[in-house]
């Protein structure tokens, strides 16, 4: 599934780039999701001055939260934090993938993820170089990502997404995979169309066919809601709609999918404390764009 969102993973807001963005000044200390109407699940993040050290995800069942799963995270350096994912439902916990960001002036350029696994030759614990992503910009402007396996110690290229802007707007969106000799195949195509600096329609190809239209609604600057629509039989059907809300202070602390065909609803309810972070930087990750 290739995802293209403007902001918080729960939530969408303007994007006129006045420096309002509430993400500067607050930072979710707690998100907890819903499923026709029932908790199933609660993320926590914990922050020591102005960086993230803490991620924790609880699974909810019959109002009780069991910890499933823990990230910590290091900062070696200005330019480097480690990510240490941990198995919690195990005893002891086990740490089972790490990650490596390289960032340079608040962007993230390069992230390696690796495994953990057991070298009967060596009777030891190693870490084995899963992917690599890489992010190439222009000023501050995400203009192309690529992903690659390592396969038998070398990086082989898997994907790439490139994009395109008119002044500070994302204007299309490619997405191309690439088959084991290297051969590059257009996958995805999203064009997004705007009144101003306001985002008024999404649409995407899946492999040169319509497959995605999704289209905003506002109060003000803010995003209210947006519709999802999926091609179907040669007209465009209702696939789920969005709604959102926001506190006082512009943070969006509440979202809706509601799935018109099976009639699922799922709430997201986040929670905030007044403070910088490095939330955006590391949950988010670039790239992060909603097609639908």
């Amino acid at each position: 599934m290739f995802i293209l969102t403007l902001s918080l993973p729960a939530c969408e807001k303007d994007d006129d780039n006045d420096n309002t963005d509430p993400k500067l000044n607050y930072r979710p200390t707690q998100r907890t999701s819903k499923m026709n109407g029932e908790y199933y699940n609660r993320e926590t993040f914990t922050y020591e001055s102005d960086g993230l050290i803490i991620y924790e995800d609880y699974d909810i069942e019959f109002g009780n939260s069991e910890l499933n799963e823990k990230y910590l995270y290091e900062y070696p350096d200005a330019n480097t934090v480690i990510q240490v994912d941990y198995d919690m439902t195990v005893i002891p916990p086990d740490s089972t993938s790490k990650w490596r960001y390289t960032v340079d002036e608040n962007l993230i350029t390069e992230i390696i993820n690796y495994y953990k696994y057991y070298d009967l030759m060596d009777d030891k614990e190693k870490w084995m170089r899963i992917s690599k992503d890489l992010f190439t910009y222009v000023g501050k402007q995400l203009t192309e990502e690529k992903k690659y396996w390592d396969v038998d110690g070398e990086w082989k290229i898997n994907s790439k997404r490139t994009y395109y802007y008119d002044g500070g707007n994302v204007t299309e969106v490619k997405y191309y995979a690439y088959d084991d000799l290297g051969v590059e195949e257009l996958v995805w195509d999203s064009e997004l169309e705007y009144e101003g600096d306001k985002l008024t329609q999404t649409l995407s190809n899946y492999k040169g066919n319509p497959a995605y239209k999704r289209i905003p609604e506002y109060d003000g600057k803010m995003v209210i809601s947006a519709t999802t629509f999926s091609w179907a039989s040669g007209s465009w059907e209702s696939y789920y709609k969005s709604e959102y809300d926001y506190d006082e202070n512009g943070n969006c602390v509440w979202e809706k999918e509601f799935y018109f065909e099976t009639s699922e609803e799922y709430i997201i309810e986040v929670t905030y404390e007044k403070g910088k972070s490095n939330y955006s930087l590391l949950m988010e990750r670039p790239g992060s764009v909603r097609i639908y």
